[in-house]
């Protein structure tokens, strides 16, 4: 909810991975030169930028409306999202998207696996991947549901929580998601197979 409704307030959020190291952090930080963390563990003492909880930021976000937020979300070619590629052959580089990169790419998505207004999509996928975050555009374009797991819940019971009917898995997922303890059904259904892996 903090990422669309900074996106709705026409900011640039560059979701980052909690549990990645400090230095890591604070290197994106510098590199992004960020004018506000948001994080849920808040020490300010730890950061070289302002920093802000969650709950806080909603709490004062709700009394502010100055006019901003359907221009902001009226221009689809302005920059919203930042993502990290992975570093995997060096430094981590930005990938800059706009609101019509994630629209456009959630609706050739929602062509190859229609999703109606009944289903529900599970976030099974950390936000600051690419791919979790286009959960977020797949569900808003079609007028889905997002299923959000308890921060504590494995993937089976999370399925069950939210009533899932589609989810977005890594390959390492997958086996042991079937492997798993659980109710039959859950290894009923095989995989579709998506072009890109």
């Amino acid at each position: 909810t903090v990422l669309l409704a900074l996106l709705r307030r026409g900011a640039v959020a560059c979701p980052l991975n909690p549990t990645a190291p400090p230095a890591f952090l604070q290197a994106r930080l510098a590199q992004l030169d960020c004018v506000l963390l948001i994080i849920d563990q808040v020490d300010a003492t730890a950061w070289d930028v302002p920093v802000v909880d969650p709950v806080t930021l909603q709490s004062e976000a709700a009394s502010l409306h100055d006019g901003s937020t359907e221009a902001a979300m009226g221009n689809l070619e302005r920059p919203a999202v930042v993502i990290f590629t992975s570093g995997s052959t060096g430094d981590p580089k930005a990938a800059v998207l706009s609101q019509n990169n994630l629209r456009h790419n959630a609706r050739l998505s929602n062509k190859k696996i229609a999703l109606a207004p009944d289903n529900v999509w599970l976030l099974s996928l950390p936000i600051h991947h690419v791919a979790g975050l286009g959960i977020l555009f797949l569900f808003l374009e079609a007028g889905a549901a997002m299923g959000i797991p308890a921060h504590d819940a494995d993937l089976a019971a999370a399925i069950l929580s939210t009533n899932t009917t589609h989810l977005p898995l890594f390959a390492r997922q997958l086996p042991r998601l079937l492997d798993a303890p659980g109710p039959d059904h859950l290894a009923t259904h095989k995989p579709l197979p998506l072009d890109g892996g």
